[in-house]
């Protein structure tokens, strides 16, 4: 197994955040949504799948099954051929799912916090309009 240099654990670390964060917003889009339970189950599965894929391409796909159940839009097909092409090009993958086994809690943790800060970026930005057009 090829270990990772802190630049690539970092960088998978970031490409896999985006992925999570992209699937998020499809789930929420999706008829699978639950606003209540969406981050145990990104967890639950993120962790669990990471066991039973041979490859980054199955781990997206399976979780893409799970928590959407429809086709990726634009945005998560970026996620999933960016994270993908980064695993295959770098030769990694088994230390990348070895990383996505031993941080899950990191990883979803990560995703939560940039999701919170974009959240109250999106509203003081709506209130600063409202109060512009006001």
């Amino acid at each position: 197994m090829r270990h990772l240099t802190p630049g690539q654990a970092e960088k998978l670390r970031a490409l896999t955040i985006d992925f999570i964060l992209d699937l998020r917003a499809a789930h929420f889009r999706s008829r699978k949504r639950d606003p209540l339970g969406h981050w145990d189950l990104l967890l639950n599965r993120a962790k669990g799948l990471s066991y039973r894929a041979d490859s980054v391409a199955k781990w997206t796909t399976s979780m893409l099954d799970a928590l959407v159940g429809e086709a990726p839009d634009l945005r998560l097909s970026r996620s999933i051929t960016t994270l993908s092409d980064e695993v295959a090009t770098t030769d990694t993958f088994y230390a990348w799912r070895q990383l996505v086994r031993t941080e899950t809690a990191y990883l979803i943790s990560r995703a939560r916090e940039i999701a919170d800060q974009r959240k109250d970026e999106r509203e003081a930005r709506e209130a600063a309009e409202a109060e512009a057009g006001a």
